[in-house]
């Protein structure tokens, strides 16, 4: 009796104990649990709401949960990963001994896959390229998606970057004398918070069958490639760099050997990237960029500032000038956003910039559209009306392209929420079409 009346009692204390044991365990995971008043309380306090009043800060509830508990992001953990993956793919199956999960992962790998849908999503484009010898063949890069080429002018595509770790695109470039290569660069440049990061530029040699990294793995997300069309091994990229925080690798590149090695043409400040470039295809020493002040934090989104502007070399890029006052551009606004840049190439010494800025009452809206008659010396306004405002959301950061009939400079186009013409030269706008329900936004 006297060993039962123990063993009951041992038994009461077991119970209790592992009653205490799950209610700790609870406990922790509940206070463990990311919630909104977790990361309220538990935030450093630079990304603590320091005022009274309503919070105006944007909602980087997304970025927050995905970089606690120390609020960074590794601009290299997608491409290293997605490597780790394909490396896994092409190993053989060894036997029924290896590690049941590796082994599972070799077996799928060795199936033959059969897309199942659904086949009616689409998404962005982030850029179209011709082939300028042979226009039935072009290439469309998705903000996602990789690239896809049509040969019969665009009636069909084929996919043909999908073997690579990184499918979202910025830039396509398409050699002017040898067609056959193809320069890509990686990391869509539009600056959303849905953005995925790139791994540098990719070069084919053989139409888009195969591609080799060149380089420039750091730069994140690239806004422009143009290549010299007299010295095609001359290839400019513009790096916009990382979305969400200051990042060295941002700037204006260079490369002389087609790709094989790259410099650094132009770089203003670690938030301050190259967004854009245009090179007088008569003379391509002459050189335009267009430099974007741009971070995302938790605690604002920061898509304006003094370092964004239009630079110029005359020189092929050795050296550059920003414009100004003097040329009839805004200078060392802390407002100025986005700049967009395009030329006519059969007179390019027309050249339009596409300005947006930051304003309390409308947001990251549509400034000025500037055109330039003598190779960018100087600058004018156009579109005196402001109709192109009519034509745009509250966010232009996101599109910020102008276009231009190579054949006819007063031909200019707009992307943004709508899409615009004119045909005097930016004077007037006939044409806005696309703002209304449904619409789609207008990025290339």
């Amino acid at each position: 009796m006297k060993y039962m009346k123990k063993a009951y009692f041992l038994t009461f204390i077991f119970l209790i104990g592992i009653s205490m044991g799950l209610f700790f365990l609870r406990s922790h995971q509940d206070s463990s649990r990311i919630t909104i008043e977790n990361f309220k309380e538990n935030l450093p306090d630079k990304y603590k709401k320091g005022k009274k009043g309503p919070d105006q800060r944007p909602s980087e509830w997304a970025w927050l949960q995905r970089t606690y508990p120390h609020y960074t992001a590794d601009k290299t953990a997608l491409v290293d990963a997605i490597k780790s993956m394909q490396q896994m793919k092409h190993r053989p199956v060894l036997s029924k001994y290896s590690p049941s999960s590796d082994n599972t992962i070799r077996k799928l790998a060795a199936r033959q896959w059969q897309f199942a849908g659904p086949a009616n999503i689409g998404g962005r484009m982030s850029d179209i390229e011709y082939d300028p010898q042979n226009p039935n063949v072009l290439y469309s890069g998705a903000s996602t998606g990789g690239v896809f080429k049509s040969t019969d002018g665009g009636w069909t595509w084929i996919p043909v970057f999908d073997d690579q770790a990184i499918l979202s695109v910025g830039d396509i470039a398409v050699d002017p004398q040898n067609t056959n290569i193809v320069y890509v660069g990686t990391g869509e440049a539009n600056g959303g918070h849905n953005n995925f990061p790139g791994g540098g530029v990719f070069k084919s040699t053989d139409g888009g069958l195969t591609w080799q990294i060149t380089g420039l793995e750091n730069t994140v997300s690239i806004g422009r490639i143009v290549i010299d069309p007299i010295n095609p091994d001359r290839v400019f990229v513009a790096a916009i760099g990382s979305y969400f925080g200051p990042d060295p690798d941002r700037g204006l590149y260079r490369s002389e050997n087609g790709g094989l090695t790259w410099e650094k043409s132009l770089f203003v400040n670690d938030s301050t990237g190259a967004i854009d470039i245009i090179m007088n295809p008569q003379n391509p020493n002459i050189l335009h960029a267009a430099m974007w002040e741009r971070v995302r934090r938790p605690e604002e989104s920061h898509l304006f500032g003094p370092g964004s502007g239009i630079y110029r070399s005359i020189n092929g890029g050795d050296s550059w000038v920003k414009l100004g006052t003097a040329n009839g551009l805004p200078e060392n606004d802390p407002l100025v956003g986005r700049i967009g840049l395009a030329l006519c190439s059969t007179q390019p010494n027309v050249i339009y910039a596409l300005y947006t800025d930051y304003t309390s009452a409308k947001g990251y809206d549509y400034r000025a559209l500037y055109r330039s008659n003598d190779e960018g010396l100087s600058w004018f306004k156009v579109d005196p009306n402001n109709r192109i405002a009519q034509g745009t959301g509250g966010f232009s950061w996101y599109f910020g392209n102008v276009r231009v009939n190579p054949d006819n400079p007063e031909q200019v186009y707009v992307l943004d929420v709508a899409f615009m013409r004119s045909d005097d030269g930016g004077m007037n706008w006939p044409i806005i079409y696309g703002y209304g329900n449904p619409y789609a936004d207008f990025h290339v």
